[in-house]
């Protein structure tokens, strides 16, 4: 049932979301073909599973328009027409959430229109944004280099006395960006050799861990983090646990959400291979991180079949510990 693009894409909305995209379809700024919020009305009863044999765009058809005769060119139509408004409302939502995202959209707009006192305006303002927030991870690099470029690039800046000083800014946020990203998926690449998955980017590599050694990138709590867990995974050395989650708790904050998450597996990958050789401190530790995993509601309400039964295994086997110890 799911050959159609718009019962995929209703399909992954989120129950909660169902309301929100029918008023959004309903409202005045996009006054939606009536036809469409009937059209998706009628989809969101099939909704989550839409495996039902009832939702064809025949039965969907005679629903909308009663005896009239099935015509295919309008119902594709139809179809296409409520696909596209529910990306718009995606695309919607997403700028609603991104601040950075909005800027440097409505610089680009205004600086496009020769705007140029308002396009810059708009990023010396996230700019400051940008600096009062504590994420210092990679999205902070990536954008700080991004609206950096922009000025220096802009024809308008030739009037400005420190044109350059926003292009030694964007090469520095620039270093920063590549730096961070590539120890993170150099981290990633060992533990996937590791399981003769995929191959090391050592050329890059070298380099990197080269560079993030000086002070002025080793001041970067994201980016000394990150070496220090590609070094881990290389070396599988033991280490001082409690340390390691004191500078994973130091750092997480600066970081994403993304890459909290990315930390937290690759922190995991460190310690399995201890665990299951029996260390129990490593145990302890695996244990630790879905703790954290939960608390910061990473599993999203949900916890899979894999993890669960990852975290009642554990915990049996360290009260087991536990009880041979006492006994």
């Amino acid at each position: 049932m799911l050959e159609h693009k718009i019962f995929k894409l209703i399909k992954v909305l989120h129950s909660r979301e169902l309301t929100s995209v029918e008023k959004y379809l309903s409202s005045p700024p996009i006054s939606a073909n009536s036809d469409c919020v009937k059209l998706f009305a009628l989809i969101c009863k099939f909704h989550p599973e839409m495996d039902n044999p009832k939702l064809t765009k025949e039965r969907l058809y005679g629903k909308l328009y009663g005896r009239q005769p099935y015509n295919d060119g309008k119902m594709r139509k139809l179809m296409t027409q409520l696909t596209q408004l529910i990306e718009e409302y995606l695309l919607h939502q997403e700028l609603k959430k991104s601040e950075g995202l909005r800027t440097r959209l409505l610089a680009k707009a205004l600086g496009d229109r020769n705007g140029f006192e308002l396009f810059l305006d708009a990023v010396e303002s996230r700019l400051r944004e940008l600096n009062k927030q504590l994420d210092r991870g990679r999205d902070y690099y990536r954008e700080s280099y991004e609206l950096n470029e922009l000025v220096y690039f802009h024809p308008g800046s030739d009037k400005l006395n420190k044109r350059n000083e926003y292009l030694n800014r964007a090469s520095d946020y620039f270093e920063r960006y590549f730096t961070l990203v590539t120890l993170q998926i150099e981290s990633n690449n060992v533990v996937r050799n590791r399981l003769e998955l995929g191959q090391s980017s050592d050329s890059y590599l070298e380099v990197v861990m080269q560079v993030s050694e000086k002070p002025e990138f080793a001041s970067s709590s994201a980016i000394h983090f990150f070496r220090h867990l590609v070094m881990l995974l290389q070396d599988q050395v033991v280490e001082d646990l409690d340390q390691v989650k004191k500078s994973a708790f130091e750092t997480f904050d600066q970081l994403s959400r993304f890459e909290q998450d990315y930390a937290i597996n690759l922190l995991r990958s460190y310690a399995v291979p201890m665990a299951n050789h029996g260390s129990v401190p490593h145990r302890r530790f695996i244990l630790d991180l879905y703790k954290i995993e939960l608390e910061r509601g990473f599993f999203a309400n949900t916890i899979s079949t894999g993890a669960f039964m990852n975290i009642v295994s554990l915990g049996c086997r360290l009260m087991n510990l536990i009880g041979l110890i006492i006994l």
